[in-house]
């Protein structure tokens, strides 16, 4: 089945020059993983979403991930099948719910756990994994433009999820970077799950630049992580307010990881006073600190603030990325741009659907944009 073009798996097919450089590393790591070494993994998993009984020229596989290497190598493996994917947090998203809702063609779980209904187990390669095939085929096809189903932020549905194209993501990832300066030295630390948007825009950012990424599922006050992070020369952290609330109270130099100097903060405001204090702390070390906004439906970058280059902007989100556009609409702002997702679904039914939005996103906070079109939220 082709694959519409996604930059993060370009690694896959060229860029021969990154074999040899580190990618990623997890937990349980000894040394870092390479990119010869993942596209090699990678492409042993492909044919595995291919083995089973065909049911249509595009089907649906729900993923429940850790933040792993083999996590990352499923998902991305899954992704070059060409299918649709779900991806579920398995550590707070019971899978039931959403097999109910979505019956998906594949099911990709942790070893402990067994789906309910018409499935059987399918041989898969990585340990701490169990593939499972529905043996009954879904009554509505997937729609071939559909590339990943990802739940909002709280949503009144518990199982409501977004609909992403490919032409989002590989949109919001190129602008992305453009927007960050991700370049191949950049080593991030991923502390959020896959299936939260932030987290794998910053996988599929890493894997476009061929820059390296750490997972950790190490608690943020786990001495041992930040100890990982010094010792695998870890510059850029990516977290949201409440991971920012525990950098504030720690201190940076408390934390003894000098080379920590890029640091990304989304899914959320902190207070002017914490932000601040943030800026303060991460000037002192010539480092930089991005404020950004999205949402899950804008796949999901919207604006880039460096604040370390306009720290009177301070209060801002910053300004749209390339590609997008901001306008005031009837007293609401409106976000377009080619990231905005093609709607929601909340059915095996929904997932037949093309674009219903057509490129345009209603924001659901109030705000204003300054005469440089920078965005600040409230009055």
């Amino acid at each position: 089945m082709p694959v519409p073009p996604l930059p993060f798996l370009d690694f896959l097919d060229g860029a021969l020059t990154l074999d040899g450089t580190p990618v990623l590393c997890d937990d349980t790591s000894e040394g870092w993983m390479r990119y010869g070494e993942l596209r090699e993994l990678v492409k042993k998993l492909v044919p595995f979403w291919h083995k089973a009984r065909e049911t249509g020229p595009k089907s649906l596989i729900l993923l429940a991930l850790p933040r792993t290497k083999d996590g990352a190598a499923a998902y991305l493996s899954a992704a070059a099948s060409g299918h649709a994917l779900l991806l579920i947090d398995p550590a707070s998203n019971p899978p039931a719910p959403f097999i109910r809702t979505y019956e998906p063609d594949w099911v990709l779980l942790p070893s402990s756990y067994r789906p309910e209904g018409p499935y059987s187990l399918v041989d898969f390669p990585l340990t701490d994994f169990q593939l499972w095939q529905r043996t009954t085929v879904p009554v509505t096809a997937v729609h071939p433009d559909l590339f990943l189903l990802l739940l909002p932020p709280a949503p009144a549905d518990a199982t409501k999820t977004v609909r992403l194209s490919y032409d989002a993501i590989a949109h919001n990832t190129r602008a992305s970077i453009k927007a960050l300066g991700f370049m191949q030295d950049t080593r991030g630390v991923l502390l959020m799950p896959f299936a939260y948007s932030f987290g794998l825009s910053l996988l599929h950012m890493t894997l476009t630049a061929g820059a390296s990424l750490m997972l950790s599922e190490l608690a943020l006050k786990n001495r041992l992580l930040w100890e990982t992070i010094q010792r695998r020369d870890v510059n850029l952290f990516a977290g949201v307010p409440f991971h920012f609330e525990y950098l504030a109270r720690a201190g940076l130099d408390n934390l003894r990881v000098p080379r920590l100097k890029n640091f990304l903060q989304a899914g959320g405001r902190m207070s002017l006073e914490r932000t601040q204090d943030m800026l303060r702390q991460i000037t002192a070390r010539a480092g930089q600190l991005f404020i950004l906004y999205g949402l899950t439906e804008a796949a999901p970058r919207i604006t880039c603030l460096p604040l370390h280059e306009r720290p009177e902007k301070i209060g801002s989100v910053g300004q749209v990325l390339e590609g997008g556009s901001l306008t005031l609409v009837d007293g609401q702002l409106v976000y377009q741009g080619p990231n905005v997702m093609l709607g929601y679904a909340q059915r095996r039914a929904d997932l037949a659907k093309g674009n219903v939005q057509y490129g345009t996103l209603p924001l659901p906070e109030a705000g204003r944009l300054d005469e440089e079109g920078f965005l600040f939220f409230g009055s």
